[in-house]
């Protein structure tokens, strides 16, 4: 959360809660409960008892656990991110006691501390922010801070809290260029003059970035600061660049995020300082990007020159040394003194009169100060040591910084240790409508996170949370996707199946898309239903006819209208054709149609672009299947198809579909799966007597993610059938918890 939290007080708090979380805290706490009260009357009379100071007083008795939740909320104001604070201190099951999942009383045996703190009534989930940047927080209310500092005792408890953004020592610019990254591959952002991002794309990115930047008036990005520099460094490199007339990240960003933590750095840093970028060759084209941007220094000379002195300068500072903003550029000019010239040669700067050396200082002194406080400080070389809204900021040299510049003293990011994606069991209501929330630990791979990145938006204010919405599932399948393909890379990313409610959910949405299909075809229609009837008898012309709509109209093959027409003549039908359909080149993806003229090299013939929209087509259709193939553009794949005729869009669908055809003849499904029995008889069979008798199962379960098999204790409630896939909705004995299981993936049941 941006600033320092508002401060709520109990009654406020508890107004926010429904009135029968009030009744359950209410037994939880001993207080008497009437049915009669109305939620503002029950809120009053459960602040007045937990404020009394009988309740106060039970404060000492909390454990050691307890009392270092509360003491992580006093610390951070009273309020924390709900999320980071389960994370750290466990869920809380909600009173739901119509629900049999759910234990009537869950304040009898808490499963968290966080849990326990809650139905005691200590603290609250409260929404904070407005508009689109609401979300939940959880608060101590005002009136327990006094209680709480006075009855703090350190906590004795060896638990390993979850791992949060915060606890990374690397700097929050790599995660932001990796947000920058997934909106451009989610968005179809269309450059201005072939380059710039538009002003709506800047103020979305703004509240999507961990460092915001303050845009107030800009209509440009040369006038943002960070986002430009973000896009300064993408381009340096070679992580974007233009493509069908959209900005999109390249494979080079895909090779970026397969990197560990330090390389993405040292590749960026080197980007920027040596311009080592795929799309950087020479140092002039980086200096020139460097302007083009109006980045600090831009308009004095060489300022890509002046930096690479700055940083050998900086090598004469141990990490963690501290000066005011301002003192940094006279200290690294008594360093280097031509930091401070216009350039390195002594002699140019003595032939300069004493006010032109006087406004040459004072300028680069500006520019390098700029610099200090801005890129140097969001890539992490600088560290704050105080506000930077500070009327005097302190800037420390980072041990980040000093590894940098070369110093055997740095110190690199740490890998942090791998966690999966927790994905919340139920879906949230995000403005009214079901959502599927999930948190994305430092841990996860960082070529997940920009798959996940690519279905959902990043939270604002809330790294690593993610909200899957109905809107942004049916984008997802608009560019490609598949909702098979997206349940299995949650799956992968969580490493354990998905919770039923959220695989019924996708189930549902993936059911709506589709429902209407808009789509072009070529009619053959006759006058008379007979005519139709005789001519679907003839073998030759029967070849030609696809899908029927009526009996006077069928769908024919448009890239064979030709074929067509001289069949049907040579049985003495004169067919009238519509325009454009006459003009159709025959043998598209047969090799048989060779063009007359070829006007330019960047207007490829027909059988070309047939040819090329059937290799992405097929590319898009093996890529969810395909182990960290980058996912292609959809930008890419609508420009060449717009480029196509109907035959030629037909013809290219055709080719795949038969390519696709004959990998699973030949035993290799397009869509990849490993080897495992079908849903035989036996399989199900003993799974229905487990029903029908209540009885645990032990299976031995192939987990797709991991590859490899593990043995889990279920007790199976139901069988399900979706297409032609069964799953089994079974009680999981190690994740206590309902969990979806495909028939298909057990190998053995005993």
């Amino acid at each position: 959360m941006r600033g320092r939290p508002r401060q709520m007080k109990l009654l406020e708090c508890l107004t926010f809660q429904t009135w029968r979380t009030l009744q359950a805290i209410s037994r939880a706490t001993g207080l008497g409960f009437d049915a009669n009260w109305t939620k503002q009357q029950a809120a009053q009379r459960l602040a007045d008892w937990l404020g009394s100071d009988e309740h106060l007083r039970s404060l000492a008795d909390l454990p050691a656990e307890a009392h270092a939740a509360l003491g992580e909320l006093l610390a951070a104001g009273g309020q924390m991110d709900y999320d980071t604070f389960t994370a750290h201190f466990g869920p809380i099951r909600p009173y739901r006691p119509w629900k049999k999942t759910v234990p009537p009383s869950p304040w009898t045996e808490p499963q968290s501390v966080a849990e326990a703190l809650f139905y005691r009534g200590l603290v609250f989930p409260v929404p904070v922010g407005r508009g689109r940047h609401r979300h939940r927080a959880m608060a101590l209310p005002d009136d327990f801070h006094e209680a709480v500092r006075r009855d703090a005792r350190p906590c004795a408890s060896t638990a390993t809290p979850h791992p949060s953004l915060d606890a990374l020592p690397a700097p929050s610019l790599p995660f932001d260029l990796l947000t920058f990254l997934g909106y451009l591959q989610r968005e179809e952002v269309r450059p201005l003059w072939g380059r710039w991002l538009p002003p709506r794309v800047l103020r979305a990115l703004k509240w999507l970035m961990i460092c915001p930047d303050d845009l107030g008036d800009v209509r440009s990005e040369r006038q943002a600061r960070y986002i430009a520099f973000l896009h300064y460094l993408a381009e340096a490199a070679g992580l974007v660049a233009p493509l069908a007339g959209y900005l999109k990240p390249t494979l080079e960003a895909h090779r970026w995020l397969e990197q560990p933590p330090a390389e993405r750095i040292t590749m960026l840093w080197n980007a920027w300082r040596l311009g080592r970028g795929t799309a950087c060759c020479a140092p002039d084209d980086n200096e020139a990007r460097w302007r083009a941007f109006r980045l600090p220094g831009w308009s004095a000379p060489g300022p890509l020159e002046r930096f690479h002195r700055l940083c050998q300068a900086l090598a004469h500072f141990p990490p963690g040394h501290t000066l005011p903003a301002e003192a940094w550029p006279l200290a690294l000019g008594e360093v280097d003194p031509s930091l401070l010239r216009p350039t390195p040669v002594y002699s140019d700067w003595h032939n300069l009169d004493a006010v032109a050396q006087s406004e040459w200082k004072e300028t680069l002194q500006a520019a390098l100060g700029n610099l200090v406080t801005g890129p140097l400080t969001w890539f992490g070389v600088f560290r704050m040591a105080n506000q930077q809204s500070s009327p005097c900021p302190l800037v420390s040299l980072s041990p980040l910084g000093a590894a940098l510049v070369g110093r055997e003293d740095g110190e690199w990011p740490v890998i942090p240790p791998p966690h999966p994606l927790r994905i919340a069991p139920l879906p949230e209501d995000v403005e009214g409508a079901p959502a599927i929330s999930s948190i994305a630990p430092p841990g996860l791979s960082w070529t997940g996170r920009f798959a996940l990145e690519e279905l959902a938006a990043p939270q604002g204010g809330a790294p690593g949370q993610y909200v899957l919405t109905r809107a942004g599932l049916l984008r997802a399948l608009r560019r490609g996707h598949t909702v098979p393909g997206i349940i299995a890379l949650l799956e992968e990313l969580s490493g354990e199946p998905l919770p039923p409610a959220i695989f019924t959910l996708l189930d549902e949405w993936g059911a709506a898309y589709g429902e209407v299909t808009i789509r072009p075809v070529t009619l053959l229609q006759v006058r008379e239903p007979e005519l139709l009837q005789r001519l679907a008898r003839r073998r030759r012309l029967r070849r030609f006819f696809g899908e029927t709509f009526s009996e006077r109209a069928v769908a024919v093959d448009s890239s064979r209208i030709p074929q067509l027409l001289r069949a049907l003549e040579r049985r003495g039908l004169m067919p009238r054709v519509e325009a454009g359909l006459t003009d159709m080149p025959e043998g598209i993806l047969s090799g048989e149609h060779s063009p007359q003229s070829k006007d330019a090299e960047s207007d490829p013939p027909p059988a070309e672009r047939a040819f090329i929209v059937a290799a992405l087509q097929l590319f898009t259709a093996l890529g969810e299947s395909l182990p960290d193939a980058p996912p292609l553009p959809y930008a890419l794949l609508e420009r060449w198809e717009q480029s196509l005729t109907a035959a030629e869009k037909d013809a290219a669908g055709r080719a795949v579909q038969a390519v696709l055809d004959g990998l699973r003849r030949a035993g290799q499904p397009a869509v990849r799966r490993p080897h495992l029995p079908t849903p035989a008889g036996p399989l199900l069979e003993r799974l229905e007597q487990a029903i029908a008798a209540g009885k645990a199962v032990t299976i031995t379960y192939y987990t797709a993610s991991r590859d490899h098999l593990n043995t889990r204790r279920i007790s199976p409630l139901r069988l399900e059938w979706r297409g032609q896939t069964a799953y089994c909705i079974a009680y999981c004995h190690l994740r206590e918890a309902e969990r979806v299981f495909r028939v298909d993936r057990i190998r053995e049941i005993r």
